[in-house]
C-alpha cells in the first residue's frame, strides 16, 4: 500500500468534553486485487467502535456476479469487509467510520490503525498496511476532553430519621 493518510490528525481525549468522531483511512493499492477479495481492519487498542459506529468503503464494487460485499462489524476495534469486486493496481480505496472513540490514555499520541490488509478469498495477503511499522498518528488533544474549571457540583443531602 502506498500513499496512506488518516484523518483526523488530532482528537480530543475522551472524558467529559468529548465526543465520537469521524475517521477516514485512504491508501492506494500496490497489486491488483481479485474478484472477492478482503479487507480487514484493525484499530489501535487507543480506539474503539460504539454500538452506533458505521463504515462505509469506497474504491471497490460488487463482485462479478453483482453480490454485495459483505461487512463484519464495525464491533471492538475490528471492520470485515468480504466478497468485493476486482480492483486494479493503483486503485484508491477510503474506508470511512463514524462515531469512534478514541481511549482516556494520557498519551499525547496514538496510532490509528494497528493492521490494515487485503487478501484474496483464500486468505493469501495481498497488500498490508505496514503493521508495526505504521507512521500516521493522531495528537491527543487532552485539555478538550476534561471538565471545564467554572464548573461545579451541587449535592442534596437528605437528613436521615
Amino acid at each position: 500500500m502506498s500513499n496512506r493518510n488518516i484523518s483526523p490528525k488530532t482528537v480530543t481525549k475522551r472524558g467529559p468534553g468529548s465526543n465520537a468522531v469521524d475517521i477516514t483511512i485512504d491508501f492506494t493499492t500496490s497489486a491488483a486485487h481479485p474478484d472477492g477479495s478482503i479487507l480487514d481492519l484493525d484499530l489501535d487498542s487507543s480506539w474503539a467502535f460504539t454500538a452506533e459506529s458505521t463504515c462505509t468503503v469506497s474504491g471497490v464494487s460488487n463482485d462479478a456476479n453483482g453480490n454485495a460485499p459483505t461487512e463484519t462489524g464495525p464491533t471492538g476495534v475490528s471492520y470485515t469487509l468480504t466478497g468485493f469486486g476486482a480492483v486494479g493496481s493503483s486503485a484508491s480505496i477510503s474506508i470511512s467510520c463514524t462515531n469512534v472513540l478514541v481511549s482516556d490514555s494520557s498519551s499525547a499520541t496514538t496510532d490509528l490503525v494497528a493492521t490494515l490488509t487485503t487478501t484474496d478469498s483464500a486468505g493469501n495477503e495481498i497488500n498490508d498496511w505496514g503493521t508495526n511499522t505504521v507512521t500516521e498518528k493522531v495528537t491527543i488533544d487532552a485539555n478538550n476532553g476534561t471538565l471545564a474549571t467554572s464548573s461545579s457540583v451541587v449535592m442534596n443531602v437528605m437528613p436521615t430519621a
